[in-house]
């Protein structure tokens, strides 16, 4: 038998030592990785920017609303579980015929501030969604709150002078557009050629007595034109869109397809129409894949104000840099505080009356002057 020379040994003894070391990065976290794990970038919500865009904002406070259209639901409704931790989500509101203000707010125990034991913790009811009901109530005098129906996330706006609200109705793993009248309160189903399983977030606006929709916003900005008579509708216009991510953090990947419509659209200027989009991102798919580490399961939100032109194809022609929405003091710091949904947009004066939820716990709304969301569209 040939003897190994005193370099192959060392050699041996070498590929030894990295076998051994192999083995126990398997049993544990190796110094190496230890230190990439401290270096992990810690991911924090952050409302800086709409600050600093908009100084000029002033809360509205919901949270006595709120709570009288959760005791309407749980008073009128005696079989639903009582125990369970309800709330009113995503609210949207709309000036009535004799100037006072009503809100919409969907009713319901599909919250993500679940936990018995810490509200502030990301928790999934342990029953499960479910449950909604759509809700109007008066924002001025207290009272005069109504049911309306298993409506979510409403979407009030004023068409030729009618008071409507685009919502939709889940069921079986499908989201149903609506139309529905907040006078008479009848809804009837929207139609367009070429739906998907789940229509929402469709953006409203009238030019020259016809009802139309910001359909989808990137990478095209499709625009359908419904008959309010029929509730069918068609696709008008399209035309390509380039939106801008300024603002957006640098682990946000960038895609047309992270872009959803939030708001109706409002006046801004003679020339221009102004709403709100959103940015979603789940953490869930994104964690392994980057060096950062966040605070909980929940889906982070970031919304822009988005100008159209106010005349057909309705051309898509700024959006902000990107924010996230103050959050009121008692979800501040929650795990949930990052999912954010602003569906309501009217214009009253010289202020956007905006109105949005957060962690589908909380109902929040503000108004912005005009001329600083005109300012952050460069317009």
């Amino acid at each position: 038998m040939a003897t190994m020379s005193v370099a192959a040994l060392a050699v041996l003894a070498s590929l030894a030592r990295q076998l051994q070391a192999g083995e126990a990065g398997c049993r544990s976290t190796s110094l190496l990785q230890t230190k990439a794990h401290e270096a992990r970038e810690q991911h924090k919500f952050s409302d800086a920017t709409f600050t600093h865009l908009f100084p000029g904002h002033r809360g509205i406070d919901l949270d006595a609303t709120s709570s009288l259209a959760v005791s309407l639901v749980l008073q009128r409704n005696q079989s639903l579980n009582q125990s369970l931790i309800w709330k009113m989500l995503n609210p949207s509101l709309y000036p009535t015929e004799d100037g006072s203000w009503r809100v919409l707010g969907r009713v319901t125990h599909s919250t993500r501030c679940a936990c018995p034991a810490d509200s502030k913790k990301w928790c999934m009811p342990k029953e499960g969604d479910g449950d909604d009901y759509l809700v109007s109530c008066s924002m001025d005098t207290g009272d005069g709150c109504s049911v309306i129906g298993p409506y979510q996330d409403p979407h009030a706006f004023i068409y030729g002078g009618q008071r409507l609200a685009f919502v939709d109705k889940a069921g079986q793993g499908v989201c149903i557009p609506m139309l529905l009248n907040l006078t008479s309160l009848q809804a009837n189903r929207l139609v367009v050629p070429g739906m998907g399983w789940c229509e929402k977030n469709w953006m409203p606006f009238e030019h020259e007595g016809s009802l139309y929709f910001s359909h989808w916003l990137q990478p095209a900005h499709a625009v359908i034109r419904c008959d309010v008579g029929s509730h069918t509708c068609e696709t008008v216009f399209n035309t390509s869109t380039t939106l801008s991510f300024d603002g957006l953090p640098s682990f946000a990947p960038r895609g047309g397809e992270s872009v959803h419509g939030s708001s109706p659209w409002a006046e801004l200027d003679s020339d221009h129409l102004v709403a709100s989009a959103h940015y979603m991102m789940d953490p869930f798919f994104w964690q392994d894949k980057m060096n950062i580490t966040f605070r909980s399961k929940a889906r982070l939100y970031w919304h822009t104000f988005v100008a159209i032109e106010r005349k057909p194809p309705f051309a898509i022609v700024a959006n902000s840099p990107w924010f996230q929405l103050p959050v009121p003091d008692a979800g501040r710091d929650a795990e949930w505080s990052e999912i954010q949904y602003m569906g309501g947009m009217m214009r009253q004066g010289e202020d956007l009356v905006l109105s949005y939820g957060v962690g589908d716990c909380l109902s929040h709304a503000m108004r912005v002057p005009v001329s600083e969301v005109a300012h952050a569209l460069g317009l």
